[in-house]
């Protein structure tokens, strides 16, 4: 055991088979009965354990303190000496239980400077009944009790008492450690992990260890690929790019990663995945996310990390239905045991690496389901010990994993670029000067102003890859995104196809007798009608075939097939994941980036514009169809931008009480003199009154470790903008205080922190010399009544916040409502009012990259930025 591990113990709260003693008088070689009788019970019970811990790994460590602090810490007390050895202490076990426990571990790990002496006790099969009565000590040496020959000591769940199981345990118990497949299995534990990892790491190098790339070459995932760099730490909270809102003097700010919390430093992927157990990677379409994951995969095959892991890795978008999708089953079906005990077995080791990708990909009424799983998998099942990794898409955060840590995939460095088309370059050229020439050349182009556009795109591998691909086969680039795929598609339909003389042996002449225009249009059909599905991503090759035939008509089914399989050969724009239990085909696009812009293609040319903004302008997965097709429509993207605007004014935002919180937002940003866009000023007081405080209700699960971040040195200048960085802070105190009041969902660690923030907060605020001194007086006073945190003392605080919580938190919103003109709303309306709150400013925003990636001219932009969430009045009266 290494001192993270140990660490991950030290955290945990006793239960079952868990165990601390600040010290022991045993393993110092004192020889007194009642204290060896009291070693003895509690290492017989660790390994009898109780119905719900059973056939578990137990722990006895001693050097620790029995009671955990908030910080997840324990007293410790340096074990300098060990007098006694392994073998003397399961010899005394033995001796007095039937039947003997097989095997005991025992070693010194070091952890903050002092060793602390670990007792292991790997689970059996057996109820080890006591053979001899044993006289306890009690906690003043002078009392002791006898558990007589015929107990089963056990250990409650809470872990806080042990006692003698009734017949009804007894047999229950004995079922349950019988489950265990033998004894042998458990012995033998590594033995059967080399197993399973040797069949494993042989499907992963088959599937996942080569990477094909647009241009369909197939290459090792290890030569092409450039280390993907992560941002720690994200956050869920809306409030979490403000700064872009409200910091520059033009609205052409990204705004596709808005609401993901403050950027950190970058860090190595490889290295962040090594040192935190439960990962979240988010990134934007094409952004390698997938290509990472299954860069760990193969890495841990080959021992460059987790050698001794089982590496799977579950592509989530085949799930169905929530109902029928099984994490443990699907495990146990990688691993092909006979027996799912022995896979149960592994997982309570810790000797997974669990990689699942593209949580985004699940379907929309299943997700929230699949995530709760994978939640309760990962930290309160037998399992959490596994190491998790999960990707998903930018924008797919709406519920939070607990004590996954969020990461965001970086986009590439210049350095990372050059890195990248070099490996490109030379894999491909017949000779490495050549590559390097190339590379050159490209390089040189991409940096030229007239190629800035493109030079901000090909930050991702699949917009770098089909940038270097253009460039090698045109030796130019275009300008925009759209036209690089467009580009990029008629290399895949065309070019690629007659220059390398693909065979036609399967081909269907029909397809082949179709211009280039008309297969686009083929796969516009096909990406709209299925992108207009629930189950966006896979067809069944039936139903590929159905929309075929819609489109193309006059066509028969042998036909149809030959379609199917010539787009796949020649072109490799539409391929075959799996097969289902019937042997039919299972499809997608080779990338979700071209399905959507085939999707956006069939929009625009058949004047689909207004059935787009009225069914799908909420839907969050048609983000990229939306920034699409505003590029493609280009200077006439007037038509899709007016009908957006009039969607979210007059339909998203008609209701009374939205148009009340809208115009107390434009009031608050009116009051204000600051150099900034007012409809900066009002995405800013609009995020103030509507972050994720509304997420969590009286009644709900809601925990303060999701509370947001920002770092004000970026945001604004206290100089320029003073009220906006009062009010920020303000509704910070006033999130930690509701956070304080939802006391029957946070533990005292939350407790500790959201504390010390609604603190942090108080006195930052008061420190302000620009507040009215009668808000500080009343502040102060509210602040008094809340109680002084003291560990000690954590359940009289939970309490006073079950009871008295909400008045003062309450008291507080009262308080900023009548000083600041902030916070009006919070709690008063249902979820239906607040999601629909949600879904106008997140349609605001859309609306925003909209006007980016269009070419309107400057009067319909600065049109639509001024009237940018503006009640419907004053839009009018501005008329």
């Amino acid at each position: 055991m290494n001192s993270e591990e140990l660490r991950c113990l030290i955290a945990r709260k006793e239960d079952a088979k868990l165990d601390f003693k600040i010290e022991s008088k045993v393993i110092n070689g004192i020889k007194d009965d009642k204290e060896w009788n009291e070693f003895i019970k509690d290492i017989i019970s660790i390994a009898n354990g109780n119905i719900g811990t059973a056939t578990e790994t137990g722990y006895l460590i001693i050097g620790a303190g029995n009671k955990l602090k908030p910080d997840g810490t324990r007293d410790l007390k340096d074990v300098d000496t060990v007098k006694i050895k392994e073998t003397q202490i399961l010899d005394r076990v033995r001796s007095a239980c039937e039947p003997r426990i097989p095997e005991i571990n025992c070693e010194l790990v070091s952890l903050d400077g002092k060793n602390l002496f670990v007792i292991c006790i790997p689970p059996t099969r057996y109820l080890h009944k006591l053979t001899r009565d044993l006289h306890c000590s009690r906690k003043n040496n002078t009392e002791f009790t006898t558990y007589n020959i015929h107990a089963v000591l056990m250990r409650r769940k809470d872990g806080e008492e042990i006692y003698v199981a009734t017949d009804e345990e007894k047999e229950e118990l004995r079922k349950e450690k019988k489950s265990i497949t033998s004894l042998n299995s458990i012995v033998s534990i590594d033995d059967l992990v080399e197993e399973v990892r040797n069949k494993c790491c042989d499907k992963i190098q088959h599937l996942y260890s080569k990477i094909k790339l647009l241009n369909r070459q197939s290459i090792d995932v290890d030569k092409l690929y450039v280390d993907v760099y992560l941002l720690e730490k994200i956050s869920s909270d809306i409030l979490a790019r403000i700064d872009s809102l409200v910091n520059n003097s033009n609205l052409q700010d990204e705004f596709d990663r808005f609401g993901l919390g403050q950027r950190r430093d970058r860090k190595d992927g490889f290295t962040v995945a090594k040192n935190h157990n439960r990962l979240m990677i988010l990134g934007k379409p094409g952004s390698g996310k997938t290509t990472f994951l299954r860069h760990l995969a193969v890495a841990c095959c080959h021992g460059e990390w987790k050698h001794e892991s089982i590496p799977i890795l579950v592509e989530l978008r085949t799930i169905k239905n929530a109902n029928e999708f099984n994490l443990l089953n699907k495990i146990h079906e990688e691993f092909d045991l006979p027996d799912q005990e022995q896979t149960k077995q592994i997982l309570k080791q810790g000797k997974v690496l669990i990689l699942l990708d593209g949580l985004d990909e699940v379907r929309t009424e299943s997700r929230r389901d699949v995530q709760k799983q994978i939640d309760e998998f990962s930290q309160n099942s037998p399992y959490y010990k596994n190491h998790f990794i999960i990707t998903c898409r930018t924008q797919t955060t709406e519920y939070t994993l607990q004590n996954f840590d969020y990461v965001e995939v970086a986009d590439f460095k210049p350095e990372q670029v050059e890195k990248f088309s070099r490996n490109w370059f030379t894999m491909l050229a017949k000779t490495h000067q050549e590559g390097e020439e190339l590379t050159a050349k490209f390089l040189e182009k991409l940096r030229l102003p007239e190629n800035k556009q493109i030079d901000k795109l090909a930050v991702t591998p699949i917009l770098l890859s089909l940038t270097c691909w253009i460039f090698g086969e045109f030796k130019d680039l275009p300008s925009k995104r759209s036209q690089l795929y467009q580009r990029g598609i008629n290399l895949l339909l065309k070019e690629w196809d007659e220059k390398r003389d693909i065979q036609r042996d399967l081909s269907s002449e029909r397809y082949r007798n179709l211009s280039l225009e008309d297969k686009k249009k083929l796969l516009s059909y096909v990406a709209y009608r299925k992108f207009n599905q629930e189950q966006y991503a896979l067809f069944k090759q039936s139903e590929i075939q159905k929309y075929i035939a819609e489109y193309l008509k006059d066509i028969s089914n042998n036909d149809i097939q030959s379609v199917v399989k010539t787009i796949e050969a020649q072109h490799g724009l539409l391929i075959q994941r799996a097969q289902d239990i019937n042997s039919e085909g299972i499809y997608s696009f080779s990338h979700l980036t071209f399905q959507e812009y085939f999707t956006a293609k069939y929009i625009v040319e058949n004047n689909q514009i207004e059935q787009l903004v009225k069914e799908h302008l909420i839907d969050t997965r048609w983000r990229e169809v939306f920034l699409l097709t505003a590029e493609l429509m280009g200077d006439n993207a007037e038509e899709l931008l007016k009908m957006i605007k009039l969607e979210i004014d007059y339909k998203l935002g008609k209701e009374k009480e939205i148009q009340d919180f809208i115009g107390r937002v434009y009031k608050r940003s009116q009051s204000l003199s600051v150099p900034y866009h007012q409809a900066k000023v009002r995405f800013f007081y609009f995020a103030i009154n509507s972050n994720n405080i509304l997420e969590f209700k009286p009644n709900s699960s809601f925990m303060p470790n999701q509370k947001f971040d920002l770092d004000l040195n970026s945001l604004l200048n206290y100089e320029y903008a003073p009220d906006c960085i009062i009010d920020y802070e303000i509704a910070s105190l006033l999130y930690d205080a509701y956070c304080i009041a939802n006391g029957p969902y946070a533990n005292s660690y939350s407790y500790y922190h959201v504390n010390k923030s609604f603190i942090e907060h108080y006195k930052k605020i008061t420190s302000y010399n620009y507040l009215q001194d009668d808000f500080k007086i009343e502040l102060e006073k509210i602040r008094k009544i809340l109680p002084s945190f003291s560990s000690d003392e954590i359940d009289i605080y939970i309490s006073w916040g079950l009871r008295e919580g909400r008045k003062w938190a309450d008291q507080l919103r009262t308080l900023i409502v009548n000083y600041r003109d902030i916070r009006h709303d919070l709690y008063f309306w249902s979820d239906e009012q607040w999601q629909l709150i949600h879904q106008y400013y997140d349609a605001n925003k859309l609306l925003v990259d909209c006007l980016n990636s269009s070419t309107v001219n400057e009067e319909v932009q600065k049109q639509i930025e001024d009237t940018l969430l503006l009640p419907i009045a004053e839009i009018i009266n501005g008329k």
